[in-house]
This record gives structure tokens, C-alpha cells and sequence, in this order.
């Protein structure tokens, strides 16, 4: 009897070991890339469609890391589609009228919950930055309105508003006030 003691003794410590280095090893993504780190991580990459809240709090984490960064540093727009198509990233088909003579700032892969989408940041008037988020629709859950009638709202600090395009869903964000925003549709 005591050496079955041991011998379970051994086997659950085994176990919890084991268990242990399955919950410390977590998928990591490519380096400057998002992944969420929740529960639902496991679960196969493109298992479900996300929540548009769970994607702009997730660029709010990757824009405000210190490790934020571009892939391509160009103000020019089409260099930017034509970088994200190279690579089977979601690319705007139309930007929102008030971005459309803005310089870009450049471009990046975003990748929330195994999603891929893009980033696209530029640069607004007196300093500020604005960025635009564009997934594919079937990524994202929920009804949204079409791009002329964006709707607007607020994530901690930061302006947003969230459209509908030819299968794209679309998040502009700003750390501006939701007006100046809304003035740029």
C-alpha cells in the first residue's frame, strides 16, 4: 500500500507538471503582432467572428504598447493598398471623403484572435493621428451602418467610428473628440 501512495504521488505530480507547461506555453504571434490572450485562445484561429468592442480594444492595447510599429512608412495611399494586398490583407475600397487628401503615415497586419485585418494610420490636421481599422466582414459580428452614416462612439480615450462597406467593416479611431471624428465623413 504505501508504495501505491508513491507511485500516485509521482503520477500526480507528473500531471500537474505537465498541466503547468501547457498553461505557461501560450501561442505567441510573429513579433509587433496582436493576439489577444483570453481563454477562447485555444480554440481554432478563425473559430468565430469577433465582437467590433474586442477589436477596438485590441488596437487600443497594440496602439498604446511601446512596441507599436509600422510595416511600411509611406504617406502615399496606394503604396499602402498596395502593400496590405500583397500581402492578402484587407485593403479600403473607398476611405471616408475627409482622409482622402490626408497623408498616410503607413501601414501594418493586425491580428486580433487569429483575425487578420489592417492598419492604416495618417496624419489629420494640427498633429493628430488617426487610424483605420478594416477587417473583413465576415470577421466581425453585429449590424453596422454603411459608411455615410458611420456610428460614432467612445473607448476610453479614444474617438471611434464604425461602418459598413462592400464586405469590409471599418473602425476609424482617434484620441480626439468624437465631433472632429465625425467631421472627417
Amino acid at each position: 500500500a504505501p508504495r501505491r501512495k508513491i507511485a500516485w504521488a509521482y503520477w500526480a505530480a507528473a500531471a500537474a507538471g505537465v498541466a503547468a507547461a501547457f498553461l505557461a506555453v501560450r501561442p505567441s504571434a510573429p513579433a509587433g503582432r496582436l493576439v489577444r490572450n483570453d481563454p477562447g485562445m485555444f480554440a481554432p484561429a478563425a473559430s468565430g467572428s469577433l465582437a467590433i468592442e474586442t477589436v477596438k480594444i485590441g488596437f487600443i492595447k497594440e496602439a498604446e504598447s511601446p512596441s507599436f510599429s509600422l510595416d511600411l512608412k509611406k504617406p502615399d495611399h496606394l503604396a499602402m493598398f498596395e502593400h496590405l494586398k500583397q500581402r492578402s490583407l484587407p485593403c479600403p475600397c473607398c476611405m471616408p471623403p475627409g482622409l482622402v487628401g490626408v497623408p498616410g503615415i503607413g501601414c501594418r497586419e493586425l491580428i486580433i484572435d487569429g483575425h487578420r485585418g489592417s492598419v492604416l494610420c495618417f496624419k489629420e490636421s494640427e498633429g493628430g493621428v488617426v487610424h483605420l481599422v478594416v477587417f473583413r466582414g465576415g470577421d466581425i459580428r453585429g449590424d453596422f451602418p454603411e459608411r455615410d452614416h458611420p456610428q460614432m462612439g467612445q473607448c476610453g480615450g479614444w474617438a471611434t467610428a464604425s461602418w459598413k462597406h462592400e464586405g469590409q467593416v471599418f473602425v476609424l479611431m482617434g484620441k480626439t473628440d468624437p465631433k472632429k471624428l465625425a467631421s472627417l465623413f
